[in-house]
């Protein structure tokens, strides 16, 4: 049996069939154990729930890199170990999240810091618009669902989904051109370019200020979704931040109409 394959390689369909399922085996219990010990933590969290949105979100991966990145998407041990240790601690919620901001501002001592006081402040904003974004989007999707687990399940299908299509797990740039063009209609896609160009607006500068060339650094941020384009036209940030606002006043108005509707 062939162990090691080129990327163009196919391996044989038995063959294939032995590898996914020592692959299911694999991911399997990672997959299914993180929910478990979040639960044992005091938090709910539903296993069949993470398998089925992992799943989901393998398969919209798989369709959206035209099968060429054969990658599993599951759930991640990595913030377990910090998670368990401050609720062992009875620290509550807060204590986590004053811990996750202390570890990130000794990450920054260490690296150095690129942001200006406005970077941040306009890095929250993006955060706020988006976050309003999806709780509109969501909440409306919800009005017709009855129970808790339609929700949940119908939720990790849509923010998985969502997720891969709107730039927020990988560039759309590098999906095809068409279906980029498609992807532009989406409201998150100018969301998570904002975050990204505010997040890295110092970077970027810094690169500038130790003599990067210019196009260099625009073929980054083209390659990232920093620079994206409407049907070939770049689209500027107050044009992101009108979409944005747009899309969010659209879906409260459609919530609100059909809360009404739904009332007579």
């Amino acid at each position: 049996m062939k162990l090691t394959y080129d990327i163009g390689d196919k391996p044989k369909f038995r063959q294939t069939l032995v590898f996914a399922f020592q692959q299911m085996i694999a991911i399997m219990a990672a997959t299914l154990l993180v929910p478990m010990l979040v639960t044992t933590f005091g938090l709910k969290a539903d296993p069949a729930a993470a398998l089925f949105g992992a799943g989901i979100g393998t398969i919209v991966y798989l369709l959206f890199t035209r099968k060429k990145s054969p990658v599993f998407l599951g759930s991640s041990f990595t913030f377990l170990g910090a998670y368990a240790a401050t609720i062992n601690q009875n620290y509550g919620y807060w204590g986590v999240i004053i811990g996750v901001a202390f570890a990130g501002l000794v990450y920054v001592a260490a690296t150095g810091w690129f942001l200006s006081v406005s970077d941040v402040m306009l890095v929250l904003l993006d955060v706020f618009l988006l976050s309003l974004f999806g709780t509109a989007l969501s909440s409306l999707v919800n009005m017709f669902l009855s129970t808790q687990g339609q929700s949940s399940a119908v939720g990790t299908i849509v923010s998985s989904g969502y997720g891969f299509v709107c730039g927020a797990y990988m560039p759309i740039s590098q999906f095809s051109t068409s279906l980029q063009n498609i992807l532009m209609f989406l409201p998150g896609t100018y969301g998570t370019s904002l975050i990204r160009n505010h997040a890295l607006k110092g970077v970027y500068q810094e690169m500038l200020n130790i003599n990067f060339p210019a196009e260099v650094v625009e073929g980054i941020k083209d390659s990232i979704d920093c620079n994206i384009y409407f049907f070939d036209s770049k689209v500027e940030i107050w044009v992101m931040y009108l979409v944005l606002l747009a899309s969010i006043v659209a879906l409260v108005s459609v919530y609100t109409v059909v809360s009404l509707l739904r009332k007579k």
